[in-house]
């Protein structure tokens, strides 16, 4: 692909010119932005945003609801912006923008099911890879290389993703702002999804790839990590119970990212805790 890699925030240069918009100056509305901006009406404001961002977004558009505004493009569709806001805020809104312009284009060029097919089913990895900001190499050491396309027209009650992946052990979704797993249903769910006659469920989360500054290896790989390394809960060594809750120390970046099943340990370890549990039996043991 072409496109220039998505850098982190600090890295790139200012989209909002500061001699267009000073740093001192607060803007209280649209109205004031279109005074920044020299522009008469909102489709000038629009069309000077657009030319203005690093990735071309194609057709932008804003929604003025008086307190807040809203921009958009087909495919990306931003959080409300608060007024008043400063030169800085506005510039981050508008970086957050145009790298969710970068990945919705990205996910894009991703092939179909028969497109993939057709051309002999090359690997994913680069493409991945290059989504998250690291090395062909380094994708395949942490998250393996089984990963193949799936063409699923599936919305849950909280997830609207645009693209499916099979990992090997569970299926993967995103979108340019989250990222979602599906892991194979224990039971009914209802919220759930059928690939190759097996039920999966939608984790009670999502992974929002903004929380932490844009979409890593790192990132991936925490929110992943219980589902795709092939974790799984495990039985009890002394009754046999499925119910086992694996302990963690440390401080993970995003604790939302965790299983169900997985609780947090502390940072101070001291000796040699256990960090299995019986949740039927109340035996603990180190694993």
């Amino acid at each position: 692909m072409e496109d220039g890699p998505i850098v982190p925030r600090g890295e790139l240069l200012r989209i909002v010119d500061e001699a267009t918009w000073p740093a001192g100056r607060v803007v209280d509305g649209v109205d004031g932005l279109l005074r920044v901006y020299g522009c008469e009406r909102l489709g000038d404001l629009e069309d000077y945003l657009a030319g203005s961002l690093p990735e071309d977004p194609g057709d932008v558009f804003i929604i003025d609801e008086g307190d807040s505004m809203n921009m958009y493009r087909p495919g990306v569709a931003m959080w409300s912006l608060q007024f008043p806001v400063t030169a800085a805020e506005f510039d981050d809104y508008l970086f957050e923008f145009d790298e969710r312009v970068t990945l919705e284009k990205r996910l894009e060029a991703f092939p179909d099911v028969q497109s993939w097919r057709n051309d002999g089913e090359p690997s994913l990895v680069p493409m991945l890879a290059e989504f998250l900001r690291t090395t062909p190499q380094e994708f395949t050491a942490t998250l393996g290389d089984a990963w193949r396309p799936l063409d699923l027209d599936w919305v849950g009650s909280s997830s609207h993703p645009t693209n499916f992946f099979w990992s090997g052990t569970a299926v993967v979704a995103f979108d340019n702002a989250n990222a979602y797993i599906y892991r194979p249903a224990g039971g009914r769910s209802p919220n759930e999804l059928v690939l190759d006659g097996e039920t999966y469920e939608e984790a009670g989360w999502a992974a929002e790839i903004w929380r932490g500054g844009g979409p890593s290896l790192d990132w991936l790989t925490l929110f992943l990590s219980t589902q795709i390394s092939g974790e799984r809960r495990g039985r009890c060594p002394s009754c046999g119970s499925d119910a086992v809750t694996h302990v963690l120390f440390g401080m993970p970046a995003d604790p939302g990212g965790l299983a169900p099943w997985m609780s947090l340990g502390g940072c101070v370890v001291d000796g040699a805790p256990s960090d299995r549990h019986c949740e039927t039996c109340g035996y603990r043991w180190i694993a």
